[in-house]
């Protein structure tokens, strides 16, 4: 079961940066990137739903639903995003879905190299990320 846990924090970590990707698009000039993300959610949670209606382990379908009822919720976000023209990462409708905080940072020093890592939470999760 660990391995539908892992498989979701990887959906979260990578719906995360999807989304700050919209934001970066939008700023560009792309003003459509996030109805088109809205379309491409919609077509993935299309695909999802014919995945899991086909034969799948009970342990797969459960895995598999739990993504599902992510995903839906994740669309939802991104509904509400394109109702309220919500284009800017800055916006308080965008910070309050985001659950990591930066606990820590350290530099540590090796001859000749200095490493500085910055410890994120995300949920229970700790992740190392090397700057």
């Amino acid at each position: 079961m660990w391995q539908g846990m892992v498989c979701l924090a990887c959906n979260q970590i990578w719906w995360t940066w999807e989304v700050e990707d919209v934001f970066r698009k939008v700023k560009t000039g792309h003003k459509q990137a996030m109805k088109e993300f809205s379309v491409k959610q919609f077509r993935q949670i299309d695909e999802l739903v014919v995945l899991v209606r086909g034969p799948l382990s009970k342990n797969d379908r459960s895995k598999f639903n739990t993504v599902l009822i992510i995903d839906v919720h994740a669309r939802d976000i991104i509904d509400n995003f394109v109702r309220d023209s919500i284009l800017d990462a800055r916006e308080f409708q965008w910070e309050s879905q985001l659950r990591s905080v930066s606990s820590s940072s350290r530099v540590f020093t090796h001859p000749g190299k200095s490493l500085k890592v910055i410890e994120f939470k995300i949920g229970v999760w700790k992740v190392m990320q090397n700057n």
